[in-house]
C-alpha cells in the first residue's frame, strides 16, 4: 500500500533518462513499440543516459507529461493531485523506483530503491510468514542472480528463467538419450493412447515440445470469451513423468483444457516447467488442478519458480499469460524474470543490501500487481499496464 500522502511529496526529474518524443525516434524504435501499445497512448521513449545502458521505458502519454512538468515545477500537476487516491500513485511510484523522477528528502531527492521507504512507509519491511516450496525456490534464485557478475539484463533474466533446472547425469542417458527415447519412455507404456488420439491433435511442428490441441473448441462457459491464457504447470521429477502424463490426459482431456504441451528432449525434462496445460478461464484450471492433486499425492515435484503453488509439494502450479504480454513475446514468467533482472541490477547499482533486496522486489512488483509472497497476479483490470522495460 502506498503511503497517503505521497504525492503531495515535492519532486524532480533525475538526469538518468531523457524523454524522446515519438517523432524523434528510430524507425527500429517505433516498428517496436507498434507491436505492444496503441500508438495513440505512446509519447515515446525514456531513454537511459548511464554509460553502457540500454534500458528504455516506455513514456505514455500522463508519464510524459508529468516528467515534462516536473521539469519546470517541483510538485505534480493539477489532473494528479485532483484525483482520488489509487488513480496515479502506481504510475507515480514507478516512475520514482525507476530513477526517472525523484522525490524531496530532507535536504535532497532520492529515487531507486533509496525511495522506497519514502512511498511505501511500514509496509517496506513487513515480512512473509511460512512461505511455500515455490517461494522459497524463488528466493533462492533471486539470491543466487544477486551474486553473479557482469550480467546483461537478457543474461539474468535468462539465468531467472532457468534456474532449478536439473544437471544431466548418466541415469538420464537411458530413457532422455534422444526424441525417440524420450518418445518411448512417455508412450511406449502409455494405456491412454485413445483418449490422447479420439481428443487431441499433435501439432507436429513444434520444436523441443509434443504440443496437442483439441479436436474440437470446448463450448463457452458463462465467462465468454477471455484475452488472458491461464497456465497449469505439472511439474514432477524427470522419471516420474511418464506416470504424470498418465494420469493428467485423462484429466485434462475431461477438464476445460483447449492444448497442453510436454518436453520432447532430455533438456525438456530437465527443466522445470516440462508440462504445461493451457486454460481460458482460471475456474476451469482449478477445478483440473484439484483433481489431479488428489490423483499425484505421492509424485516426487520438481518444481517451477515464480509460479504460484497449488498443492503442498509444489508438483502443481499456475501462472497466467496476459494479452499484452503475449504481443511482446513475453509468457507469465519470462515477465516476471526480466523484471526481476531489471530490479536486480539496479539494486546491485545503488548498492541494496542483500537482506533488502527481496522487500525491495515485493514493492517493486506490487505495483505491477504481482505478489510475491505466492507469485500470483493480483487482479486489476485484466492484465499489467505497459510501463515495462525491454
Amino acid at each position: 500500500m502506498i503511503e497517503t500522502g505521497f504525492l503531495n511529496r515535492r519532486f524532480r526529474t533525475t538526469e538518468s533518462f531523457q524523454l524522446t518524443e515519438w517523432n524523434q525516434l528510430t524507425d527500429n524504435d517505433r516498428t517496436m513499440l507498434l507491436t505492444v501499445a496503441d500508438v495513440g497512448d505512446i509519447y515515446g521513449l525514456f531513454i537511459s543516459l548511464s554509460p553502457g545502458s540500454t534500458t528504455q521505458i516506455i513514456a505514455g502519454r500522463e508519464s510524459a507529461l508529468i516528467f515534462l512538468h516536473c521539469k519546470d515545477y517541483f510538485h505534480l500537476p493539477n489532473f494528479v493531485l485532483s484525483q482520488p487516491y489509487g488513480k496515479y500513485e502506481n504510475l507515480v511510484a514507478e516512475l520514482v523506483l525507476n530513477d526517472i523522477l525523484a522525490l524531496q528528502y530532507q535536504e535532497t531527492y532520492i529515487s531507486g530503491s533509496k525511495a522506497a521507504p519514502l512511498i511505501f512507509g511500514s509496509e517496506w519491511l513487513e515480512r512473509q510468514s511460512s512461505p511455500g516450496k515455490l517461494s522459497l525456490l524463488s528466493a533462492n534464485a533471486i539470491r543466487y542472480c544477486f551474486h553473479l557478475k557482469n550480467e546483461t539484463v537478457k543474461s539474468l533474466g535468462n539465468k531467472l528463467y532457468t534456474f532449478n533446472v536439473i544437471p544431466m547425469d548418466k541415469s538420464h542417458e537411458k530413457y532422455l538419450s534422444s526424441v525417440s527415447a524420450v518418445s518411448d519412455f512417455l508412450f511406449t507404456h502409455f494405456p491412454e493412447n485413445n483418449t490422447l488420439s479420439d481428443n487431441w491433435t499433435l501439432n507436429r511442428e513444434r520444436r523441443y515440445w509434443f504440443s496437442w490441441s483439441r479436436n474440437k473448441s470446448i463450448p463457452q462457459q458463462k465467462y465468454g470469451e477471455t484475452v488472458n491464457t491461464y497456465k497449469l504447470y505439472l511439474i514432477p521429477m524427470p522419471e516420474a513423468t511418464a506416470s504424470l502424463f498418465n494420469i493428467a490426459v485423462p484429466v485434462l482431456t475431461r477438464s476445460g483444457a483447449g492444448s497442453f504441451k510436454i518436453g520432447q528432449t532430455m533438456n525438456g525434462l530437465l527443466r522445470p516447467d516440462k508440462m504445461v496445460a493451457y486454460f481460458e478461464n482460471r475456474d476451469d484450471l482449478l477445478l483440473a488442478a484439484n483433481e489431479l492433486e488428489a490423483l499425484c499425492a505421492n509424485t516426487p515435484a520438481h518444481g517451477v519458480p515464480f509460479t504460484t503453488q497449488f498443492d503442498k509439494n509444489g508438483l502443481i502450479s499456475f501462472g497466467i499469460d496476459f494479452q499484452a504480454s503475449r504481443k511482446q513475446g513475453y509468457s507469465w514468467r519470462t515477465w516476471i524474470t526480466d523484471m526481476l533482472a531489471s530490479i536486480i541490477l539496479q539494486a546491485k547499482m545503488e548498492n541494496l543490501e542483500i537482506d533488502l533486496l527481496l522487500e525491495y522486489i515485493k514493492v517493486r512488483l506490487f505495483i505491477a500487481n504481482v505478489d510475491i509472497s505466492n507469485w500470483s497476479y493480483i487482479d486489476n483490470e485484466g492484465g499489467p499496464d505497459l510501463q515495462e522495460k525491454f
